[in-house]
């Protein structure tokens, strides 16, 4: 089956297709989360947030 047939019977974007088609195993898709790994925006800042606020977490509105 091609990748457009693929992408016509499920209804899914190309490039959705195209990722997990050329996914040698399952580890790579699944990754390190849905940052690809990536550091997330506040890591870099932590310190200075806890500064800020204190050692509690924040509540959420």
């Amino acid at each position: 089956m091609g990748h457009s047939q693929i992408v016509t019977e499920l209804g899914l974007d190309p490039k959705t297709v195209r990722k997990f088609m050329r996914a040698d195993t399952a580890e790579e898709l699944i990754g390190a989360g849905p940052t690809g790994g990536r550091q997330p925006s506040l890591d870099g800042h932590a310190a200075y947030l806890i500064a800020r606020t204190g050692p509690k977490p924040l509540k959420s509105c």
